[in-house]
């Protein structure tokens, strides 16, 4: 079997231990400030993966290739993203015997969400994230449902060591976008233990009220992939009419700008980026080909955590002021264009014409409305507790009692 367990640490882990960090980019740098900050033993050298030698002017400790570090036992993963793309290549290179250390959830006070003891004896759920000090809000009213038939809701890290018996013995096993490289291990354990789990997200209309839970995965690998949607009552349209009257203003400040297009960005790093559209080189490349498709004006909107648009050079069109709002955008354009986000979906129930890049569940439903009422109807209020029987088993894989 292909899987592999990582520590998931605290600094203290490094304390007498000769290692090194695998990496040498900004956050190998931001790791090795953080070690000398707090006294801890400092790592013996970076390592890099790969035939060139890359610029490392600014290293303050030896650089050298993986390759000539067999002799070290002990590796700390120098990214907070691509753990798994450097474990893989690491694994190619190195000992199976080397232990590897991801210090990152430290560095975002998620580690003490790890610390968590089981006790096999009380009923519990495994929720996956990387980010739970983020992802956790979510998850109110779950956890208060989870709470009223005492399971506990238990967070892991997807790299982290978790044993057999506890995947096992977990009423259910949730995921948290579950879609990037980070779960991959974890999957491929979980399917060979014959464990079932469940993806959940951010839901819609407005993303920061809701989240949705789905057997199947998450955007276009969702259940509402294949367009089967029978089970909406008939009342869909008024159920949408309504969540529509709820969510936008009657009237947004008019743009002077004419027809135009409205372009919303997204962050590289985003899984719908990187896995579910062609754009695999960022934002930079996706704004290039959209300033070849369109001679009227186009607006671009930055993605509201990403805050250094001055790396983007735009060949035409301009960004949108502070002022203006993603609704307004939307409300007075002619098109709106993006990879799969819930702009586009915003864009949509306002009844705006959307093009969207990629896979995207918007491409697969000719009728927009039942693809609107599907994911009105899929998602949960986060504070609300009231789940279902029904409601479980058809989008969860969640051991009812």
């Amino acid at each position: 079997m292909n899987f592999i367990d990582v520590d998931i640490a605290k600094l203290g882990v490094l304390k007498n231990k000769q290692y090194a960090i695998i990496g040498t980019g900004g956050y190998s740098k931001k790791l090795l400030q953080h070690i000398e900050k707090n006294n801890v033993t400092l790592p013996r050298c970076f390592c890099y993966i790969g035939e060139n030698t890359p610029n490392h002017n600014n290293l303050s400790l030896p650089l050298i290739e993986l390759n000539t570090a067999k002799h070290i036992k002990y590796f700390v993963i120098g990214s907070n993203v691509f753990q798994f793309e450097i474990i893989e290549k690491a694994r190619k290179i190195l000992p199976d015997s080397v232990k590897y250390f991801d210090l990152s959830s430290e560095l975002t006070n998620n580690i003490s969400y790890y610390e968590h003891k089981i006790t096999l004896q009380k009923p519990y759920i495994l929720f996956y994230s990387v980010d739970p000090n983020n992802h956790k809000k979510w998850l109110s009213g779950f956890e208060r449902y989870l709470k009223s038939h005492d399971i506990e809701l238990i967070f892991k890290h997807p790299l982290q060591q978790t044993s057999h018996e506890v995947l096992k013995q977990s009423r259910g096993i949730f995921l948290w976008n579950g879609t990037t490289s980070s779960f991959n291990y974890l999957k491929e354990k979980l399917i060979h233990l014959n464990k079932k789990f469940t993806y959940a997200e951010c839901g819609f209309f407005p993303q920061k009220d809701y989240v949705y839970f789905d057997r199947h995965g998450i955007n276009d690998e969702s259940s509402l992939q294949h367009g089967n949607v029978s089970w909406l009552p008939n009342n869909y349209l008024e159920i949408i009419a309504q969540h529509k009257t709820e969510y936008f203003l009657d009237n947004y400040p008019k743009l002077s700008y004419g027809e135009y297009v409205f372009v919303p960005l997204q962050l590289e790093s985003d899984s719908n980026v990187r896995k579910n559209s062609r754009f695999k080189y960022g934002m930079q490349e996706f704004i290039e080909y959209i300033c070849t498709l369109y001679d009227q004006p186009i607006i671009f909107k930055a993605h509201p955590l990403d805050t250094k648009t001055d790396k983007y050079v735009l060949p035409k069109g301009r960004w949108a002021t502070s002022s203006e709002t993603t609704h307004q955008l939307i409300h007075w354009s002619d098109i709106v264009h993006g990879i799969n986000s819930t702009v586009l979906f915003e864009a949509t129930l306002m009844g705006k014409k959307v093009i969207a890049e990629g896979l995207c569940l918007l491409n697969r439903f000719e009728n927009k409305q039942r693809l609107l009422a599907a994911m009105i109807l899929r998602q949960k209020k986060i504070n609300d507790a009231n789940f279902s029987r029904e409601y479980l088993q058809q989008f969860t894989n969640l051991e009812v009692i």
